[in-house]
């Protein structure tokens, strides 16, 4: 899921990814930490505490990082990391530094409905559409295809 609206500096993704069996949340939540120190120029970390998402432990950590290597443009960046069956999600809300709060309440909503599904749980997806034919005339608000 990935949302962007360039008018408003904000970006929320949600990344998901399968893991081998046992890996914990902290453990994950350090590996991802290490990694984005290593490619944000000028990372600071501002805050990291333990939060519970959709009833599971989650790591949240906000941090702020020169864009581009850029000193003039600062980026902050809210990440949660948890860790569901053998399934990792990391969520992260993107925005110029200061510009958070302006995105708050969306943003929590969204959590609040967040569910995440264990490795074995299939990912929903939309009932495949009819081809269309060459030449065919179809207006989508007419009728599905």
């Amino acid at each position: 899921m990935e949302f962007l609206d360039a008018s408003l500096l904000e970006l929320i993704t949600e990344t998901s990814t399968n893991l081998p069996p046992d890996v914990r949340a902290a453990h994950l939540a350090a590996r991802v930490d290490e990694d984005i120190r290593s490619h944000r120029a000028a990372y600071r970390s501002i805050e990291a505490d333990r939060v519970e998402v959709a009833g599971l432990p989650a790591y949240r950590r906000l941090y702020t990082y020169q864009e581009r290597n850029n000193a003039e443009i600062r980026n902050e960046v809210l990440q949660i990391v948890l860790v569901s069956g053998e399934r990792a999600y990391i969520i992260v809300l993107e925005t110029a530094e200061g510009a958070r709060a302006g995105f708050w309440d969306d943003f929590q909503k969204m959590m609040r409905g967040f569910v995440p599904r264990s490795a074995d749980q299939p990912v929903p997806t939309t009932a495949p559409r009819r081809k269309i034919r060459s030449g065919e005339l179809v207006n989508p608000d007419a009728i599905k295809y």
